[in-house]
């Protein structure tokens, strides 16, 4: 299986990392095409002399965190286009983390197994971003993380934008362009854990090369990709060796944000067909609390290929907001019958504060809350608080797989000090059905994040 730990694939973690500085390699060329360095060349004289280091300048501020700048930075070609702006040449980049630790409890039905109450580091990751100009935009992140008490190599990718007619082209290990919680990051998503039916479903983070572009004002996107196997600790697809292509698009009916009014309708729709080297497949889900084991598991089908489907639709007015997926996944069997399984959640959320939800058209995914007053005991300002609801219906059932099925009504509460940092507090009602261990579980859990 194609995993990217860093002790175990270390040529595919080599292949990743070279991706991500492919840009400071070849910007840092000299004029003939050859890499400048510190090492010894000849002057006309015959003296040996050293190239010099492109300076580096590095920064700091309480929004950003640290910054650096790598300049003057050379280009690879000695009359570089005119379309290739001079200040865009420069390699800028900013580091960031983000920490976040859980507390769980659960009060259950002897019929569900054991699971037991802990505290966990939920996530760990420290980042760099960079963005530079190779031919066309170009950036770059590296992301490594710490999670299930390993070191993994997460989010991690080379897009080049701009590109005549596809807009991006993106390699490396990212995000595929599926379902709209997956596509949020996980310190920006309402409720602590993703719903039930995207972990089974939604594949997450994978090592691929995908296109993309918005369009027609941003309020349209598109994006298709192939994409094989990667280690994610997200989701519950635990198919071997999966691979495939994934493709979204999603329209903006409607979208106004100004001082006066803020309103959206975003709707989407995503696709994904997958094969696998050992025409096995596998879905699971947790009860929407990392800490909690998988109650619903499919256990290894054999099968030629699965096709997976997605709707997804949410809307915005204001303090209030709506949101809603669904998704169907068909697996093939050449000895038997067809299998399907389902998924789909609703949720709303309400801000108790003058506080709206933040929309990335780009994206075309909801990002980071701001508060409009951050919190201050000096300014008596108390930061952004948001109320919200989840209801969610995840089956793992069909013919002779028992996987079971799970129902779960989720309430959430978030307090946002200022836009990085935030306190979550969750409290669930689970209902496992059509599997040997069924029953009833009720879930209190809570969560502090901070990062940059």
């Amino acid at each position: 299986m194609w995993r990217l730990q860093v002790n175990v694939s270390k040529t595919r973690l080599k292949v990743l990392l070279a991706l991500f500085l492919a840009a400071a390699i070849v910007t840092r060329a000299g004029d003939d095409g050859t890499p400048v360095s510190n090492d010894e060349t000849k002057s006309e004289s015959g003296k040996k002399k050293y190239a010099p280091l492109p300076p580096v300048k590095f920064g700091w501020s309480w929004e950003e965190g640290p910054s650096y700048e790598l300049e003057p930075i050379v280009p690879v070609f000695k009359d570089l286009p005119s379309w290739a702006p001079e200040e865009k040449r420069v390699l800028r980049g900013r580091i960031g983390a983000k920490v976040q630790v859980d507390a769980a409890m659960f009060w259950r039905d002897q019929d569900l197994g054991t699971i037991k109450d802990d505290i966990e580091l939920r996530r760990f990751r420290l980042y760099s971003s960079a963005s530079t100009f190779f031919l066309r935009p170009l950036k770059l992140k590296l992301e490594v993380g710490w999670e299930d008490d390993q070191w993994y190599l997460h989010d991690t990718f080379s897009r080049f934008e701009e590109l005549p007619g596809v807009g991006s082209l993106t390699l490396g290990n990212f995000k595929t362009p599926m379902s709209l919680e997956v596509q949020e990051s996980s310190r920006d998503t309402t409720f602590m854990e993703t719903a039930s039916v995207v972990e089974a479903f939604a594949p997450g983070f994978r090592v691929g090369i995908a296109l993309g572009r918005p369009c027609l004002r941003q309020r349209l996107t598109w994006n298709f990709g192939w994409f094989v196997q990667a280690q994610d600790f997200e989701v519950g697809d635990a198919s071997k060796n999966p691979f495939g292509v994934i493709a979204r698009a999603t329209w903006l009916p409607l979208y106004e944000n100004n001082e006066s009014s803020d309103r959206l309708i975003h709707l989407g729709m995503s696709a994904s067909e997958s094969r696998s080297t050992e025409d096995t497949f596998r879905f699971r889900s947790r009860p929407e609390s990392h800490i909690a084991p998988r109650l619903v598991d499919t256990g290894d089908i054999i099968s030629d290929r699965a096709v997976t489907f997605g709707l997804e639709a949410a809307a915005l007015k204001g303090r209030f907001s709506l949101q809603s997926e669904f998704m169907q996944t068909y697996l093939d069997r050449s000895s038997e019958s067809s299998l399907q399984f389902y998924g789909l959640y609703v949720y709303g959320s309400c801000f108790l504060t003058r506080d709206t939800r933040t929309y990335n058209k780009a994206k075309s995914a909801f990002s980071r809350v701001r508060p409009r007053a951050p919190f201050s005991l000096e300014k008596r300002q108390y930061g952004a608080v948001e109320m919200a609801i989840r209801l969610s219906r995840t089956d793992l059932s069909d013919a002779d797989v028992k996987g079971g099925s799970m129902n779960i009504a989720m309430g959430g509460l978030n307090w946002y000090l200022t836009d990085l940092v935030r306190f979550s507090l969750n409290f669930g009602f689970v209902n496992v059905q059509d599997t040997e261990e069924r029953g009833n579980m009720h879930l209190g859990q809570t969560r502090i994040q901070f990062f940059f």
